[in-house]
């Protein structure tokens, strides 16, 4: 069962200020991409969905990580993102308040809402291959 936007507000407010700033940015940034990106909580992580998972927050790793289900195939400022040593996720770790300001974690996020988009349109199948 999700959380209540109470529930999800009070949340963040118990975080760290330091892992708040850098959590809350991700997450603006996430909700702002495009108008149906939803948010929910399940499994003690943190779901951004748009049609199908779009991103993970897991907050049990230090530094936070943004996770990316189908991060393996997005293309743009694929550089700031790590393997997690699955064949198709990606993370991005949440360490840094110079990372969350920079344009390309924007474009990062962009890019993975229109992988998002792309796949939902074509069915869930998977257009590139590249690794």
């Amino acid at each position: 069962m999700g959380y209540t936007e109470a529930q999800t507000r009070s949340f963040y407010a118990r975080l760290p200020a330091v892992v708040r700033k850098r959590v809350t940015a991700a997450r603006r940034l996430l909700l702002e991409a495009h108008p149906q990106v939803t948010e929910e909580w399940k499994q003690r992580a943190i779901f951004f969905e748009l049609h199908s998972a779009l991103a993970i927050l897991l907050m049990a790793h230090s530094p936070p990580r943004l996770m990316f289900l189908k991060g393996y195939l997005l293309e743009a400022n694929s550089e700031l993102l790590h393997n997690d040593g699955t064949k198709y996720s990606r993370y991005l770790p949440l360490s840094s308040d110079e990372l969350m300001e920079k344009e390309s974690f924007y474009m990062l996020i962009q890019a993975a809402v229109e992988l998002n988009m792309q796949l939902n349109a074509e069915g869930g199948r998977i257009l590139r291959t590249s690794q």
